[in-house]
């Protein structure tokens, strides 16, 4: 029986790691990665970080040449390929799919304010009910970064991308991207389900410079005869998955649904809560038991409770929370004015005396005896695709 292999590669800012595994028996059966020492970071000023995305094509192409010769493959043993990547790093392609300029990473800070003044300006509420986030330092602020900066160049600009839609490209031919990936860069409105035509209209993008969409788990593209020549891979292998580290994580621990999550070291200290997920300056607190979250939540899906009846601690210190909603899922929601830093995160929640959350059975929680205080710890707490 042949073997029949899948090829995974992952776009890191250190390295491009390429692995094989059966896909019979789950083993790797080799893996590689390139350079062998940290690949180089430009910083031209501080808090800029730029990578070329040529670069992290040969470096990918190396790393395949080597486990293709560590395992004895052959170009028509893998049946698929898969794609992870670091996330929120701006790819700009003209019209020959050719980069523009270097890509700015992840780690580069250069578009904070950009994203704070769209945060300010779109209004809190807009942005946390359809971005789930402030659009912050994430791809779409670096690009109107570059649009204000480059403008010459941003004119010449056919499509943005991530670094693993870069990758994708470079072995099919074909420019294209996933919802999570839209996602990342806060071009996707989770509210209305499709791309936020609010942001790109704020910003001043065409939506014509979004890559086409294609499913997570799809054929989402095929390598064409031009990469296999420089591969030496077989044209015609499908290209069948995209993510970043986020839903990467999400699906590493089996987390595939909404509702799904999963949580490590919880320490219940005051009450049978069930649990809290952390993602960025989000937190969910399910608790434990049924209550009028659904009936306050309404049709419009939200009820917003005073911030008053939070309180937040992370690695000790308070945290100031922006605001607090019952939602129609039934958890509590808790959007905090900036993003933490790691360590053991303390939710302590005293309920409004009017308009407040219920247990199904009507009793109003409030007083002391009912109030709680929940800890968990950050790491490896995760959701699906990141979502909140």
């Amino acid at each position: 029986m042949a073997r029949r292999l899948l090829l995974g590669f992952d776009v890191g800012s250190s390295s491009v790691k390429a692995s094989l595994v059966d896909a019979d028996t789950g083993k790797c059966a080799a893996t590689a990665f390139y350079p062998e020492q940290e690949a180089p970071i430009l910083a031209v000023k501080a808090g800029w970080a730029e990578q070329d995305p040529q670069m992290w094509w040969e470096n990918a192409k190396l790393s395949l040449k080597k486990i293709m010769c560590e395992a004895n493959a052959k170009a028509d043993e893998i049946a698929a390929i898969g794609i992870s990547y670091q996330m929120h790093g701006l790819v700009c392609v003209d019209k020959y799919l050719n980069a523009l300029r270097p890509s700015i990473i992840w780690c580069d800070s250069r578009a904070v304010p950009y994203g704070e003044k769209a945060f300010r300006e779109l209004g809190s509420d807009k942005c946390l009910q359809h971005l789930l986030n402030s659009p912050g330092n994430f791809t779409a602020a670096k690009l109107a970064w570059v649009k204000e900066n480059e403008p010459q160049l941003f004119e010449k600009i056919h499509k943005v991308m991530l670094p693993g839609d870069y990758i994708a490209m470079r072995l099919s031919g074909v420019a294209n991207t996933t919802v999570s990936g839209l996602s990342e860069g806060m071009f996707w409105d989770f509210k209305e389900n499709n791309v936020a035509d609010f942001l790109l209209d704020y910003y001043g993008f065409e939506k014509s410079m979004l890559a086409d969409i294609v499913p997570t788990f799809s054929v989402q593209s095929v390598v064409s005869a031009e990469a296999a020549a420089e591969t030496g891979l077989k044209a015609g292998t499908p290209i069948t998955y995209r993510a970043g580290d986020q839903p990467n994580n999400a699906l590493s621990l089996n987390v595939f649904n909404p509702g799904d999550y999963c949580l490590d070291e919880v320490d219940l200290v005051e009450a049978n809560i069930a649990g809290i997920i952390y993602n960025g300056d989000v937190i969910r607190v399910d608790l434990g038991y049924a209550t009028n979250a659904k009936t306050l939540a309404g049709t419009k899906g939200y009820y917003v409770l005073p911030n008053d009846c939070v309180h937040v601690k992370v690695g000790g210190s308070e945290v100031v929370v922006e605001s607090v909603e019952a939602r129609s899922d039934g958890y509590l929601y808790i959007f905090l004015e900036n993003k933490p830093g790691e360590g053991e995160v303390e939710v302590s929640f005293t309920n409004p005396a009017e308009g407040g959350l219920q247990y199904a059975e009507g009793e109003a929680i409030t007083g002391n005896v009912l109030d709680f205080t929940e800890k968990a710890e950050l790491k490896d707490t995760f959701n699906k695709d990141g979502e909140i």
